[in-house]
């Protein structure tokens, strides 16, 4: 399909008169962060095409940066975020392309099960954090308008109550606790080895 001269002038034009994607507005050791993250955890785009990578790469880059990452280590949540939600919609493509052998198709929708979940837990994290950071960011504004502290009084020592003594320790007796068979214990210590 060929496109008109007219039509690809007027794409050139709505570009440039875009508004600045949200990874241009990112520090860029945040956006960094997420370019690295992104490339060692995404899964391989559908085509070898390198222009496909390059575009893969770059949308996955923007959507993390739409979650507004402030720090480093949101940024990382972030970028996990979307690389879980790739992997979770890989696992379902592949899925799809094998419908008719049940094992595989059972097993990549457990895996995008597993990973759907894993996404919501680092968006939740990422959540988390950012909230966590505005209300930081907050408290210092709220010190400035709250109500001042009265200023120290020169006989404040004076006043302060005397510290109380420490009280003993009561004594704890001897009384033998449950004891667990040795067979017990050693089918965990060889559940527990098998696992290593």
């Amino acid at each position: 399909m060929t496109r008109s001269p007219l039509i690809l002038y007027l794409f050139r034009q709505m570009d440039h008169r875009a508004a600045p994607a949200p990874a241009d507005t990112l520090p860029s050791s945040i956006c960094l962060e997420l370019a690295h993250t992104l490339r060692k955890n995404l899964p391989a785009p559908v085509t070898d095409s390198p222009n496909d990578a390059a575009r893969w790469e770059r949308a996955a880059i923007e959507h993390a940066a739409s979650l507004l990452p402030a720090t480093a280590d949101e940024a990382n949540l972030a970028a996990l975020y979307v690389a879980a939600s790739a992997q979770a919609l890989d696992c379902l493509r592949l899925a799809r392309l094998y419908p008719n052998d049940t094992a595989v198709v059972l097993r990549c929708t457990a895996q995008s099960a597993s990973m759907m979940r894993q996404a919501r837990a680092f968006r939740t994290a990422l959540d988390r954090a950012q909230t966590a950071r505005r209300k930081r960011e907050a408290a210092p504004d709220a010190d400035a308008a709250g109500p001042q502290m009265p200023a120290p009084v020169a006989d404040a020592p004076a006043q302060a109550p005397s510290p109380q003594s420490p009280r003993p320790r009561p004594r704890r007796h001897n009384r033998p606790g449950p004891t667990r068979s040795p067979r017990r214990n050693a089918t965990r210590c060889s559940i527990a080895s098998a696992r290593c």
